[in-house]
């Protein structure tokens, strides 16, 4: 076998034998994708951590205007009670 033949084996099974200047571009590419993935999982994390607080904030005050509506619709439906109990009092004859 021959040298040349060697060296294209160690091509094709990944191997680097380049120049300090391939290593440093390859060292350069690595870091830039590492940067991105962190800046990405930075993003992510910041938009979890913004839906949980507005979903939580959004069920709080669904749950608070539930039941004030509740209340509100009790409250009336006492006050008609009284009103018409009022009435049938005052003309009791013909019920």
């Amino acid at each position: 076998m021959t040298n040349s033949k060697l060296a294209g084996d160690d091509e094709a099974m990944g191997s680097s034998t380049g120049t300090p200047d391939e290593k440093e571009k390859t060292k350069v590419d690595l870091y830039a994708r590492s940067f991105k993935n962190r800046l990405l999982l930075t993003w992510l994390f910041i938009f979890v951590v913004i839906a949980v607080f507005l979903s939580l904030s959004g069920y709080f005050l669904y749950d608070s205007i539930r039941d004030l509506i509740v209340y509100e619709l009790g409250n009336n439906a006492v006050n008609i009670a009284f009103t018409a109990a009022k009435f049938i009092e005052q003309d009791i004859d013909p019920f």
